[in-house]
């Protein structure tokens, strides 16, 4: 946690006076298209669209929704304010100022990050697996994306991460709650949940299956009921983030073989990550309902199979859908033989270069030096 804080720390000072002359308030990544309130009116403005953390920080001024105002500095308002865990706890730990709000909504972001390399690295140690493997998820493509462009994704991934740690020691109570705030932070870490009701089930333990299924669904199935009550736009996904099982295939090896979208880079990387991650799936089938991490990590699996190409278009976006299952596939691989690990480490590892090649591009934009040395070196 403490290399993973000093390296983050370094960077984001570094960013922060290069790209926003010192205002980190501007990782919300703020659009032009896009109103915002009065305490955001000021914040750095970079491009058109900006990035999904600036609907996050939005709410983090009113979670909510109490003022009739917040929905229309929303591009989807019922998806947003689904994920109301972060900026609900950023409203509460800022006591209700919008200001400071704002600030502990970036604090949790990055606090999220180191949180997750601590729980993953403690797991790690347990299983007899070096701790310092969580290294590698600490700088990975969906962490780098969650501390660059202030999402909430990391935090989630903790808190679901860590009700399965909960779990494993029979803490029914942590994990539940832990696993129902990963759930109101980003809907998708229902499907931890569900992972962990299945091997209940299988192993005969209903009650507690019943409780894992319906607990965090319930939640946050309550929570988008009173959207639905407050809100005309009650979509429960952004349009086209679900298609066709592998039909971003295609298109994403043409794309790369045209050397476009970073077939270099970060892109290149990430598909091999996720051609790790789905062998890692095929390898844990047998183990899939017998193990909640397992079976946690088969339904991203075919989360990720089902994917739309909007999502899979570029890396900043689904290294962080599928950041689960990096993470998973660590815990998982301190068990089975060696040869089945692999597919847990090399995708940890294409997960970490990823992320590097992230910082290498947000380095760039905001120091050309940077990039001119590089061109210079190399040609």
């Amino acid at each position: 946690m403490l290399a993973c804080a000093v390296a983050w720390a370094v960077l984001l000072v570094a960013l922060a006076w290069g790209r926003f002359d010192g205002d980190a308030r501007g990782f919300i990544f703020a659009g032009a298209a896009f109103r915002r309130p009065a305490v955001l009116a000021d914040v750095p403005v970079l491009s058109q669209y900006g990035y999904d953390g600036q609907f996050y920080a939005v709410l983090a001024t009113d979670p909510l929704l109490l003022r009739p105002a917040t929905p229309g500095y929303l591009d989807t308002a019922a998806y947003r304010a689904a994920r109301v865990g972060a900026p609900l706890a950023a409203w509460l730990l800022g006591l209700g100022q919008p200001a400071t709000a704002v600030w502990a909504y970036l604090l949790l972001c990055w606090a999220g990050a180191l949180a997750l390399v601590g729980v993953l690295a403690a797991w790690l140690g347990e299983r007899g697996i070096s701790p310092w493997w969580a290294v590698a998820i600490g700088v990975s493509g969906g962490v780098a994306a969650s501390v660059l462009r202030a999402t909430p994704d990391a935090l989630a991934v903790a808190l679901a991460l860590g009700g399965l740690w909960a779990l494993e020691r029979q803490r029914h109570g942590w994990a539940l709650g832990l696993m129902s705030a990963a759930t109101l932070t980003r809907e998708t870490m229902v499907l931890v949940a569900l992972g962990v009701a299945v091997a209940e089930l299988v192993a005969g333990r209903r009650r507690h299956g019943a409780l894992y299924a319906l607990i965090p669904a319930g939640v946050y199935g309550v929570w988008r009921g009173v959207l639905a009550l407050m809100l005309e736009d009650a979509a429960l996904l952004a349009g086209g983030n679900l298609g066709w099982p592998l039909a971003w295939l295609a298109g994403k090896f043409a794309s790369l073989g045209r050397g476009g979208a970073g077939a270099v880079g970060m892109e290149l990387w990430g598909v091999l990550a996720m051609i790790a991650g789905l062998g890692g799936a095929v390898v844990l089938a047998r183990r899939a309902l017998r193990e909640a991490p397992a079976a946690a990590y088969l339904l991203f699996a075919l989360l990720a199979v089902v994917l739309s190409s909007q999502v899979l278009v570029e890396a900043y976006a689904y290294a962080r859908v599928l950041l689960p299952m990096a993470a998973l596939g660590l815990v998982l691989a301190s068990e089975g033989k060696p040869l089945s690990r692999l597919w847990f480490h090399f995708q940890a590892g294409f997960q970490a270069l990823v992320g590097l090649a992230m910082v290498r591009v947000e380095l760039g934009a905001t120091f050309p030096a940077l990039a001119n040395l590089k061109g210079y070196l190399f040609g």
